[in-house]
């Protein structure tokens, strides 16, 4: 059977480069934009913010703090 494609481990459709960037720009959304959260999460809203997450309680939001970054 001949087998076609690349041999496994060697896809790589972006670069290192590449993955930096959108690293990068998942960390700067999580503490520019944050993430909502809906009631039930207290316990968890309450320890993110004990390692430093800004709550907006009144919007719903958790946003990472830049030493996360």
């Amino acid at each position: 059977m001949e087998l076609k494609g690349l041999t496994g481990g060697l896809y790589q459709p972006l670069s290192p480069a590449d993955i930096k960037t959108i690293h990068q720009a998942a960390l700067a959304i999580l503490e520019k934009t944050g993430i909502s959260y809906e009631s039930g999460l207290e316990e968890t809203i309450d320890m993110l913010e004990a390692q430093g997450a800004k709550v907006d309680g009144e919007r719903g939001r958790v946003f990472s703090p830049e030493t996360w970054l």
